[in-house]
């Protein structure tokens, strides 16, 4: 299920804040049931304001890297470059990750990704270019893919949990780390 909110404002305005959630495999019955324990301008509010996609069916063989780069970019994954979270090497004959990028450092990890892989404008890159930039875009995730996937090309950061430390890492593509997460 992915939930997106909006504010709900005039025409004439921009949205102040659009938050991005997305849960492979939420079951809605599962927010129903814990409902009572969200705060009103927390869940509640973006479940009552927001919009809601149930049962999405990205077709046979998508995974989570592809499913989250169809919905962020709003492309299938022959547009958006993104058709799984490894890609085969046939000369090497290895798989490496889709968004490896070694020109890029890791910050925190010795993974070194960008959203180079991705061919098109996402959400989050939509929302920089319409607010002149001014606007800021944080993607946070439990894995890299996921991260940079919903940050896009122009995110202030991407956000995820090293598998070796356990501590939150992001790349150098990103310029911003705010200093909660760099301590």
């Amino acid at each position: 299920m992915v939930t997106i909110g909006i504010a709900a404002q005039a025409p004439a305005k921009r949205p102040t804040l659009v938050v991005g959630i997305m849960v492979d495999g939420l079951n809605s019955d599962y927010l129903e049931l814990l409902k009572g324990y969200f705060g009103e301008g927390g869940f509640k509010r973006l479940m009552r304001d927001g919009v809601t996609l149930e049962n999405v069916e990205y077709g046979p063989g998508v995974d989570r890297a592809s499913a989250t780069a169809m919905i962020f970019s709003g492309a299938t994954a022959s547009v958006n470059g993104i058709s799984a979270s490894t890609v085969y090497d046939t000369e090497k004959k290895i798989d490496y990750p889709i968004l490896l990028d070694p020109s890029k450092i890791g910050n925190y990890t010795n993974e070194t990704y960008s959203p180079s892989a991705l061919l098109v404008s996402t959400l989050a890159d939509e929302i920089r270019i319409d607010g002149g930039g001014t606007g800021y875009v944080y993607s946070i995730a439990p894995d890299a893919t996921q991260a940079i996937l919903m940050a896009g090309h122009a995110g202030n950061s991407a956000f995820w949990i090293n598998d070796i430390t356990g501590r939150w890492a992001t790349t150098t593509y990103y310029k911003d780390v705010p200093t909660p997460i760099q301590t």
